[in-house]
C-alpha cells in the first residue's frame, strides 16, 4: 500500500511501445480505474490554443476528469473531448506543455488529486515522478522500427515520418533538463517488440498477482 491508501500499478513507457493498450486491459481484468496521465497535458494544450487557462477550467468544472474502468473521459463544457485530444495536432501542444518546468510540479499535483480508487496509472513518469510508491511498476518499451510500425498500421500515413517523430520524441524526452524520460529504477522492464499484447498482459499479471 502506498501513501494514497490504494493500490497503484504504474505503467510507463514510449509512444506506441503497447502501454495504452496493455493498461486498459489491466484495468478490466483487475476492476480497476484507468488514468491516462498524457490526456493531462493534451487537455493543457488544447485548451491553451483557445487561450483558456486549464486550472482556472477545473477550478470552474469546466472541465472534468472521469477516471472508469477501461477508459480515461475529459469533458469540457460538458462535451467529450477525450478524442479530440488523441489528435496529432494536440500531441504536439501537449509535447510543449511538457517543457515547461513550472507547471510540471503543479500538474503532477493535480494528477495525483485524480486518483480516488485503486488505479492502472499510465504515462511518462508515474513510477519515476508521480507515484513513486506505486505498488508495482513497469516500464514498457519496444524498438523505435517496430513503434513505428504499430503507428503506421493504425493510422497510415508514411512510415519514416512516423519513425522519425518517434525518434525525435525519444530524444527530446530524454534529454529534457527537468524531469527527463527514463525508467524508474524498481520498475520492471518489458520488452514487447517479439510480443503479442496477450502475452505482455499475462506476463504482467503474473508479476502483479504476486504483489496484491
Amino acid at each position: 500500500m502506498n501513501k494514497t491508501g490504494y493500490k497503484i500499478i504504474a505503467i510507463d513507457g514510449p509512444a506506441s511501445s503497447g502501454k495504452s493498450s496493455v493498461s486498459r486491459e489491466l484495468s478490466k481484468i483487475l476492476g480497476y480505474v484507468y488514468f491516462n496521465t498524457g490526456l493531462v497535458y493534451r487537455a493543457i494544450g488544447f485548451l491553451k490554443s483557445k487561450n483558456i487557462d486549464f486550472f482556472d477550467a477545473v477550478e470552474k468544472n469546466r472541465l472534468v476528469f472521469e477516471l472508469l474502468i477501461g477508459q480515461t473521459k475529459v469533458i469540457f463544457d460538458h462535451d467529450d473531448i477525450t478524442k479530440e485530444l488523441t489528435k496529432e495536432y494536440v500531441g504536439a501542444l501537449a509535447s510543449e506543455v511538457a517543457k515547461e518546468p513550472s507547471l510540471r510540479e503543479k500538474i503532477i499535483v493535480f494528477q495525483r488529486s485524480l486518483v480516488k480508487d485503486n488505479a492502472v496509472v499510465e504515462g511518462r513518469d508515474v513510477g519515476t515522478h508521480i507515484f513513486k510508491d506505486a505498488t508495482i511498476k513497469f516500464f514498457i518499451d519496444a524498438d523505435p522500427k517496430e513503434r513505428a510500425l504499430r503507428r503506421y498500421l493504425e493510422e497510415g500515413g508514411s512510415y519514416e515520418d512516423i519513425l522519425n517523430k518517434i525518434l525525435k520524441r525519444d530524444e527530446t524526452d530524454k534529454n529534457r533538463k527537468d524531469y527527463p524520460f527514463r525508467k524508474a529504477e524498481d520498475a520492471i522492464q518489458i520488452d514487447t517488440t517479439c510480443m503479442t499484447k496477450e502475452e505482455v498482459i499475462n506476463l504482467c499479471m503474473e508479476y502483479i498477482k504476486k504483489v496484491l
